[in-house]
């Protein structure tokens, strides 16, 4: 499910510790689709947005207005020349009016430009990843992979394979150097795959994004320019002697990720090195045409290679082989009407045949959401549309994976801008999302929500059922999807349900006190969720009954908080793991200790509890990697895992592993020598 951001902790010790330990999650040939180009008419249906408007009072009403339209299917760039033309002028005309800027700019999760993000879940054996958002959100440390009895942890060196089982007998099997920083692992069989950002890869952010954060519409300026992402997958049937099978570095950030059983699909946005273009105008003083007019002469000099990313492919000798363009006129689409200029390319790679070239296909759209399912995708971006009565309109984008390779699949056009990042979820058959119409309401008024229900037909994407809910007095924060219930997170009060069985109605409002953190389904219809008292300060762990949606029941709740000698705490929910068959849940924290003398005064934790369905939540204990070997270093992040009974967790410099069922009594413990790293690259 989501990533999550715990907020800023209780002492001000600095962005740099944020992004690293609370923020990070450290976190690209030539099968080609064979989709014949068409353009469908555009439709737009415009209902007043006055009955959702002028319902401060009242909390649901079915069928508000909507604006509902196709922003016509995906054509093909056809050559150098128009694919350029269009990208300059879809950058040039990415604008927003100052006030709606105004309006939006502060819904910045924090200051500064969010990493890539990748949060896979564990369950049914695939695993699930979104972009980072705030709000209500669940994962599962993407850098940590269990295989019994092989256990794969990222370190600074790359991925270390260690015999895990038996516990006692820990062991080093290899190591395999990624050339960067590993945002990811994931094993199929006998191949590994490693998800990293090259070493020179971070990419240059714009001046801009220290003021403006993650604007929701118009060009994600929050994409550092010439970016670059990384894919290795090595031959692990020795685990001893690991095998590179290829290795390809394309440009753009690791937007999203999912795997299911063999395929591996990833999504990267791309965003070249722009010069200094205005993205925002005074309506009353000057017109967009205006402003997109004097950006456009700015990009004079940039050609189709500056303006689309490009690849590098290494063979299994380390030696490059193939070197280009990462999408090309036959497999770069866009929208039938202009939608933005930054480029969202897709790929499936097969880990049954892991030499095989690299399917991908890639959009050039301003994509702001991302929602993977198990046969293709869905692409959310947001612009600005004057003649829009909400103002901003979110355009859906889907595409489904065949047997020939990638394919456009439909969209859908919305009124309002996509509530936050992560307010996108469902299947290949039906999608939700949460778009808010702040454009043009009053100052003083929350904004309504619109929650959409689309459905996925053949190659059509249709609005099936939508409501709105008004303002009521409160603002709405974020929004998630969760199989057939949705949660809105409210600024000032519990979270709502919204029962998404059938056409989405509201259902009743958790009995939470505090600011919601973290939700998770867990045991059927349970939920367990992670608040924080505004008072105290205190972390809340609550398991919910919610079998009815309209009236969900608190069955227990227990105080996670810092303990006498410890002066704060951060918690993690998105590095949370939880284990259905045992029904243990491992919570990653950092504790800042009071004592002078410590070495590393911030110490990380994995929390353990065990979840009853009917009893409630038990404490087990607390299970800590081994600590830096380098005076006064802080502890590394800590993530955890379970495999027979045993939890492991594990920092940068090894594991330490425990029994569960004897209170966590130690196990074994294994370190990395940092040493020992063999690269698999040149």
């Amino acid at each position: 499910m989501r990533r999550t951001r715990s907020g800023r902790p209780a002492l001000g010790f600095g962005i740099r510790f944020l992004r690293k330990h609370v923020f990070s999650t450290r976190i690209r040939p030539r099968i080609r689709p064979r989709i014949a180009p068409r353009i469908t008419p555009v439709l737009e249906l415009a209902l007043a947005l006055a009955l959702a408007l002028g319902a401060a009072g009242c909390d649901i009403m079915a069928g508000g207005g909507t604006e509902v339209g196709n922003p016509e299917s995906m054509v093909a760039l056809a050559d150098d020349a128009s694919t350029a033309a269009y990208l300059k002028d879809a950058h040039a005309g990415s604008l927003l009016p100052e006030a709606a800027y105004a309006g939006v700019k502060d819904d910045a999760a924090w200051e500064g430009h969010p990493p890539p993000m990748a949060s896979p879940e564990a369950g049914a054996g695939d695993y699930l990843s979104s972009p980072d958002t705030r709000g209500i959100a669940s994962g599962a440390a993407p850098r940590l992979r269990a295989d019994s009895p092989l256990l794969y942890a990222e370190t600074d060196a790359g991925v270390t394979a260690v015999m895990a089982t038996p516990a006692e007998a820990m062991a080093l099997a290899g190591t395999i150097a990624a050339p960067g920083t590993v945002e990811a692992v994931y094993s199929h069989e006998n191949t590994l795959a490693v998800i990293y950002t090259p070493t020179d890869g971070a990419g240059a952010a714009r001046d801009e994004i220290l003021v403006t954060g993650t604007l929701p519409a118009g060009t994600p300026y929050w994409i550092p320019a010439n970016a670059r992402t990384g894919v290795l997958l090595a031959d692990v049937s020795d685990p001893y002697h690991p095998r590179l099978i290829q290795r390809v570095e394309a440009d753009g950030v690791c937007a999203a990720w999912r795997a299911d059983g063999a395929r591996l699909t990833l999504v990267t946005q791309f965003l070249p090195a722009l010069p200094d273009l205005r993205f925002a105008y005074d309506p009353s003083a000057e017109s967009p045409a205006g402003v997109a007019a004097a950006n456009r002469p700015r990009m004079h000099d940039l050609s189709a290679d500056d303006l689309l990313p490009h690849y590098r492919a290494y063979n299994a000798a380390g030696a490059l082989a193939s070197a280009g363009r990462l999408v090309t006129a036959d497999n770069l689409f866009r929208p039938g009407a202009a939608a933005g200029g930054s480029i969202a390319t897709l790929w499936r790679v097969d880990l049954d045949r892991p030499e095989a070239a690299i399917i991908r296909a890639g959009m050039a759209a301003d994509i702001h959401a991302i929602h993977l399912t198990a046969d293709g995708a869905y692409l959310a971006a947001c612009r600005w549309r004057a003649e829009s009565a909400a103002g901003f309109v979110t355009d859906v984008f889907r595409w489904r994976f065949d047997a020939n390779g990638l394919a456009p699949a439909g969209a859908a056009s919305l009124a309002g801008r996509l509530l936050d990042r992560g307010a996108m979820g469902g299947d290949a058959q039906r999608l939700f999302l949460a778009t808010v119409a702040d454009g043009k309401a009053a100052d003083a008024a929350p904004a309504p929500v619109f929650i959409w229900r689309l459905a996925a037909l053949n190659d059509a994407l249709a609005a099936a059922s939508q409501i709105s809910v008004a303002g009521g007095g409160f603002q709405t924060e974020s929004a998630r999807f969760d199989g057939d219930l949705g949660y809105l997170i409210r600024a000032d009060g519990p979270p709502r349900l919204i029962d998404l069985a059938d056409t989405p109605r509201t259902a009743g409002v958790l009995p939470l006190y505090g600011q919601t953190l973290f939700a998770r389904p867990i045991a059927g219809d349970r939920l367990l969720t992670l608040s924080r008292s505004p008072e105290q300060g205190d972390f809340i762990l609550t398991l919910l009954d919610i079998a009815d949606p309209d009236a969900p029941e608190k069955i227990d709740a227990i105080r996670v908080g810092p303990s006498e000698d410890q002066a704060g705490l951060i918690l993690r929910p998105a590095d949370l793991t939880y284990d259905a068959a045992t029904r243990l849940l491992a919570l990653p924290a950092a504790h800042y200790r009071l004592a002078d003398d410590t070495r590393a005064p911030f110490a990380e934790t994995v929390r353990i509890y065990e979840m009853d369905p009917t009893a409630g939540i038990r404490a087990v204990g607390a299970l800590s990697p081994p600590a830096p070997a380098a005076e006064g270093a802080n502890s590394s992040p800590a993530r955890a895992i379970f495999m027979d009974g045993v939890a492991y967790a594990a920092g940068q410099d090894g594991i330490h592993a425990a029994h569960v069922a004897d209170g966590l009594t130690p196990a074994g413990s294994i370190h990395f020598p940092r040493a020992s790293t063999q690269p698999l690259y040149p």
